[in-house]
């Protein structure tokens, strides 16, 4: 039986993935975001948009912010499972990094590339880019 508790040693297990917007989180760059079902970001997560049980690969684009409890009850769901669930956090995510400039990060390459990436993996839901 596995137990999930909120502290430092479970955090760090959690980032195991080497991530541009991990570093960025870390560095207190992402100020105000919160994760992608749109909960405060207390015990953050990288968690993939296609499952790497399903094939998804290791790539920003198919990451984004959680906290580990909602990645650990997503599981290997299908992204539609966030949209279903979670919609307007989904939409909030993507406005943050729409309205929000960070040093040295392109976010809006980076947001998307994750809605490329959704609407790839989403069997019921298309998001339009209106991204200029």
């Amino acid at each position: 039986m596995i137990v999930i508790t909120p502290n430092i040693r479970y955090q760090s297990i959690a980032f195991g993935y080497s991530s541009k917007l991990k570093d960025l989180y870390r560095q207190g760059k992402l100020e105000g975001l919160k994760s992608f079902s749109g909960e405060e970001l207390k015990h953050p997560s990288i968690d993939h948009i296609k499952p790497k049980s399903k094939g998804g690969k290791n790539i920003l684009g198919n990451y984004v912010l959680t906290n580990c409890k909602e990645n650990s009850l997503r599981g290997d769901k299908n992204i539609d499972y966030y949209i279903e669930n979670n919609e307007q956090g989904m939409l909030d995510y993507i406005k943050w990094f729409e309205t929000h400039k960070v040093p040295g990060f392109d976010c809006i390459g980076y947001i998307r590339k994750v809605i490329n990436t959704i609407n790839n993996v989403s069997e019921k839901f298309i998001i339009i880019n209106m991204i200029k």
